[in-house]
């Protein structure tokens, strides 16, 4: 028997109230001006993307009254523009077709909507050059951005994936396109944040419609300031130092972690007759807190020692490499 397979692929032509449930198989069109209401009803996303009408006039699929949703995924969301009338937390179930990128927003209102979509983009090849940034905003990310509408004073949330290229959950930043310049906007990484996945929240409401479109500020890549630290001290002294003072680790995912590094401890370069700190020294460092000891060789010189720096995710360290300059000890005679 000839079995044959029948794919459906619905274009609305005109606005649609859903009640019930509701289950979207294959492909959904919803064309310019038009709107698919899902009203006091979940909706099941089964399979396939929703498409709706990206450019004006738009179309959208919208949530009413106490609706919600289930099963958005990578393949399964709304490739387009979703509005919520809901007067409750609402995370938009949208993407490119290829990924789900959801944002949110904590309220709207059956009279002040609001709607969101993903670009999966560069946001300088639309016209939101990632260049132009105010004080307080040090890169802008160059592979995406949302595009969120409405006048109804709400948080905001947007969230990354591991394509996103987070360099810091710490340092991340919400950014808005103001119609010149990416400007900051006050927002913290919500619990459970890593680099790979992750969201993050205004601190306070804002109207959307305040800034053209919204994206991230990746945050600042781990980085020691002082690579190269240099103390003097006497002969046989105790020495005790401050990694964290010392070194300034910045960007990266806090807390930091301190220790003496197993390998890559070399001399710098460009100084003449530096040794290793020897062993006897006994250099010790507190993981948490980055003190460190040691007792001073007992011979004048200039040497060398360590401290590795490793932010929280333990794959981003940095090694410091102190210059150590030995004195002669106090009251140890002249030669007449």
């Amino acid at each position: 028997m000839l079995k044959k397979s029948i794919f459906f692929i619905f274009c609305l032509i005109g606005t649609i109230n859903i009640y019930g449930q509701l289950g979207t198989f294959g492909n959904t069109y919803i064309g310019q001006g038009l709107e698919m209401s899902i009203i006091n009803a979940q909706h099941s996303f089964v399979s396939n993307a929703i498409l709706t009408k990206r450019t004006a006039q738009k179309g959208y699929l919208s949530f009413v009254g106490t609706s919600s949703y289930t099963g958005a995924t990578n393949t399964s969301h709304v490739n387009g523009y979703v509005k919520t009338y809901l007067p409750t937390a609402f995370t938009f179930p949208i993407g490119n077709g290829s990924k789900l990128r959801p944002a949110g927003v904590s309220s709207a209102s059956a009279t002040s909507p609001i709607d969101a979509a993903y670009f999966g983009n560069n946001p300088t090849t639309d016209g939101y050059s990632s260049s132009a940034m105010a004080s307080g905003v040090s890169n802008v990310s160059n592979v995406e951005y949302w595009d969120i509408n409405g006048s109804n004073p709400t948080r905001i949330t947007l969230t990354w994936d591991a394509n996103s290229g987070i360099l810091s959950t710490t340092s991340v930043k919400i950014v808005g396109w103001n119609g010149t310049q990416w400007v900051n906007i006050p927002a913290s990484a919500d619990a459970g944040a890593s680099l790979s996945t992750g969201s993050i929240t205004t601190t306070n409401t804002l109207s959307p419609d305040t800034y053209s479109v919204y994206t991230l500020s990746v945050g600042d890549a781990f980085t020691l300031t002082v690579t190269n630290p240099s103390k003097t001290v006497p002969a046989g002294s105790s020495v005790t130092g401050d990694a964290p003072t010392e070194t300034v680790p910045t960007g990266g995912v806090t807390p930091y972690t301190y220790s003496i590094p197993a390998s890559g401890c070399v001399a710098p370069s460009g100084v003449q007759g530096i040794l290793p700190l020897p062993s006897s020294s006994n250099l010790s460092v507190n993981s948490t807190s980055g003190v460190y000891t040691f007792t001073a060789p007992n011979t004048a010189g200039t040497y060398y020692y360590c401290i590795q720096v490793c932010d929280n995710t333990g794959t981003n360290c940095k090694i410091a490499t102190y210059i150590l300059t030995v004195t002669c000890a106090a009251n140890a005679g002249s030669l007449n």
